[in-house]
């Protein structure tokens, strides 16, 4: 634009007729409206312009305490989160105990009725009541033997648990057998 307007100058200082110079000052006087009304924009434009710095300048202190409450917010979510990950690994694990004291529970009870069992056996064959001895029997064949001699790894408490568990095995085949005669002598007048 400036090589233009030093174009344009020359060609008007070497004008010599009237209406060519009357001609070339309405174009000048045309173009200086023209960057009149560009200046004049600008100038409106710098108003606004400065009012929206003079805000930013005023918001600047309030967007630090921003930034600080974000950065303090951050570092309490982390630590919540760092919480709830620690709560949640001690719930696991109390879970995992809780589960195997059902376990030790269930088989604490096992070993009572197997306990209950041998005893109740013992003293219904004594007293000759071979139905309570049955039913003792009957209790006992519904408890798992492989679980029972989970319970008692040590060998000492393993005499004592085979020891239980043969009383009950030869109760159960004397029942069978028992029953095998009783049903023999009440059918043999049949036949």
């Amino acid at each position: 634009m400036a090589a233009a307007t030093s174009a344009c100058e020359d060609d008007i200082e070497n004008l010599t007729d009237l209406t060519q110079i009357q001609k070339a000052l309405e174009n000048l006087a045309v173009k200086e409206d023209e960057i009149t009304e560009e200046i004049d924009m600008l100038l409106h434009s710098q108003v606004s312009l400065e009012g929206k710095m003079s805000t930013l300048y005023r918001m600047a202190p309030n967007l630090q305490l921003v930034n600080s409450d974000a950065k303090q917010l951050d570092s309490m979510i982390s630590f919540t989160c760092n919480l709830a990950e620690n709560v949640s690994s001690k719930v696991r694990q109390l879970d995992l105990a809780k589960s195997r004291v059902q376990e030790a529970i269930h088989r604490v009870n096992d070993v009572l009725d197997l306990k209950f069992c041998t005893d109740g056996v013992q003293t219904a064959l004594q007293n000759e009541d071979y139905e309570q001895a049955a039913a003792h029997v009957h209790r006992y064949l519904t408890l798992d033997e492989n679980v029972l001699k989970q319970v008692t790894p040590d060998s000492k408490e393993d005499s004592g648990l085979d020891a239980s568990l043969q009383l009950l095995h030869e109760a159960e085949r004397s029942e069978e057998r028992r029953v095998g005669k009783e049903c023999r002598s009440r059918w043999s007048p049949y036949h």
